[in-house]
């Protein structure tokens, strides 16, 4: 008996809004606007009543494009909208809806019924609840769902139990304390799920019962217990986790071995001084991204990288790494891409990246290097394509000939300095500022008083 009465209310609500005056409909449903029209959707002053594009008659404010020859991008961003008007289609499919950037404060029940939507944005609004029915209509179409920067305090798990295939789900910049368990009970086929800038405090140990999440994102969240407030019970098909801003101190040892498949790793502005060998036991074979920007890092993490033998992207920018000694990533045999940017660097040996048979990328810019060794990146087998070295504290003289040299001959090692004509001495005095490349051979000497430029290191970087 319940069923026959939900059938017979959902066929009367459909009936009602299909027939129903709106705002976005279909050229076949277009009706003039008039005087009845509430306030929040009455054309502005001055334009035009009628907003006639891809076959549909649009809100003022609103604007749509063709996604594919069959579907339909439609956007109602900053209109200004306190409520959602009725929506009618017609049987056109839309792969993108957005309402973002409005004063919307709620979803009413049946606001979106009888439309296909791939993708609902609804980011900064002033959204704070939603109910059971918010999302009714949508429950076979959405795959995405934006809810980000609203006024949400928890995670409205009565609206999305209906969304039984939705993949991507973002709540970033609410104001939720808590994952509690089961608030994702019935979202089976959820992958990517973004909880970053929440005053996040807890993750109760079931919170992620029932997801197949392969990216979780919980950047500048409130982590008080560090990496051991995420429960990874349910997270082992988990491929991208990232954890930036977290005010995070150290990693864990054996933390990741309860995450079998990652394969991406974020630790982006944290407070990390160190990381001992065994910080990223686990990974060893999966591994291929590790981000570290932005840390405290006073040297190359030699021994945490060792073992991640399928690392193939190392970010290490942005941290207060001095040198780099002689094989500082050797062990990584897999390595394409380095990032060094923006650390204190001065000294390099010119064995540093000796046996790195893969390497293609390194970013050295905004360091604090002097000179380089000719054969710092050339060596048997190397595949270096792109280096990066403007903004040092170049010395510009008879060290650093070589570099023009090649420049001037337009040789393969020359076009791997991308950025080679940005690169400007710092001394001496007489050349400071000046493009290197651009400098006669003669000036470049080693008569001056900075041809000796003594360090005391704490241990040999050969």
């Amino acid at each position: 008996m319940i069923c026959f009465f939900y059938i017979i209310f959902r066929v009367i609500l459909g009936l009602l809004f299909t027939t129903s005056a709106g705002g976005i409909k279909s050229r076949r449903q277009r009706q003039t606007i008039n005087a009845d029209v509430p306030e929040h959707i009455k054309p502005y002053e001055g334009q035009n009543e009628e907003n006639t594009q891809c076959g549909l008659v649009l809100l003022p404010g609103c604007s749509c494009t063709n996604h594919t020859e069959t579907t339909l991008n439609v956007f109602c961003n900053r209109a200004g909208l306190t409520k959602l008007p009725s929506l009618e289609f017609g049987p056109e499919p839309i792969h993108t809806l957005s309402f973002e950037e409005n004063k919307l404060t709620s979803i009413h029940t049946g606001d979106f019924f009888g439309l296909k939507v791939d993708r609902l944005l609804l980011g900064n609004n002033s959204i704070s609840e939603l109910n059971l029915l918010s999302f009714w209509g949508l429950e076979y179409h959405l795959v995405a769902l934006d809810l980000s920067f609203n006024q949400l305090t928890r995670i409205p798990s009565d609206a999305l139990r209906l969304l039984r295939n939705l993949r991507s789900l973002n709540v970033v910049g609410n104001k939720i304390q808590t994952l509690h368990n089961n608030d994702f009970l019935y979202l089976t086929k959820l992958e990517v799920l973004s909880v970053d800038k929440n005053p996040l405090t807890v993750m109760e140990d079931d919170c992620f019962v029932g997801t197949n999440l392969l990216l979780l994102t919980a950047d500048s969240v409130n982590l008080t217990m560090g990496l051991l407030g995420i429960p990874a019970k349910d997270l082992q098909n988990l491929k991208g986790l990232s954890v930036g801003g977290n005010r995070l101190r150290h990693v864990n040892d054996g933390w990741f071995n309860a995450y079998p498949s990652l394969t991406s790793l974020n630790l982006d502005n944290n407070d990390i001084r160190e990381l001992s060998e065994d910080a990223f036991s686990g990974l060893e074979g999966t591994l291929r991204t590790l981000e570290l920007n932005g840390n405290k890092l006073k040297k190359v993490p030699r021994e945490a990288i060792q073992h991640l033998q399928n690392l193939e992207s190392l970010e290490l920018t942005h941290n207060h790494i001095k040198k780099i000694y002689a094989r500082s990533f050797n062990s990584s045999k897999q390595l394409v891409t380095l990032n060094l940017r923006a650390n204190a660097i001065s000294d390099i040996s010119p064995f540093a990246f000796e046996d790195m048979p893969t390497l293609e990328e390194v970013d050295l810019r905004e360091n604090q290097l002097i000179t380089l060794d000719e054969h710092t990146f050339f060596y048997e087998n190397s595949r270096v394509r792109e280096v990066w070295l403007a903004d040092n504290n170049w010395l510009c003289n008879c060290l650093l000939v070589w570099l023009r040299k090649e420049y001037r001959k337009h040789t393969p090692k020359a076009a791997a300095f991308v950025d080679l004509e940005q690169v400007r001495c710092q001394r001496p005095d007489y050349l400071a500022d000046r493009p290197l490349v651009r400098i006669p051979k003669r000036e470049l000497t080693c008569d001056h008083d900075y041809y000796y430029y003594y360090d005391e290191f704490e241990e040999p970087i050969y």
